[in-house]
């Protein structure tokens, strides 16, 4: 198991693969840790008592939901959602 590390601005996070890995898989692990990043940056903004209209916490959702969807295949072309 090797651990790799990840500044994700200013928050350091580790991922743990196992063996060798490609370039691309290095870097569809790093979009993916950035992508985790977002979503947690953004839990607190769906919870029931956080005091947004049902319209503002539906763009939150359908914010989450676009970070989940995303597709690593390519991850020098990922196109990121805005937040609302």
């Amino acid at each position: 198991m090797t651990k790799m590390w990840v500044n994700l601005g200013g928050d350091i996070a580790s991922l743990e693969v196992e063996g060798q890995i490609s370039v691309l898989q290095e870097k569809q692990l790093f979009k993916r840790a950035e992508r985790n990043f977002f979503l947690s940056e953004s839990d607190s903004m769906v919870l029931p008592d956080r005091g947004l209209t049902d319209a503002n916490k539906k763009k939150w959702e359908i914010y989450r939901q676009s970070l989940r969807d995303i597709d690593f295949s390519d991850p020098d072309n990922i196109t990121w959602p805005n937040k609302p």
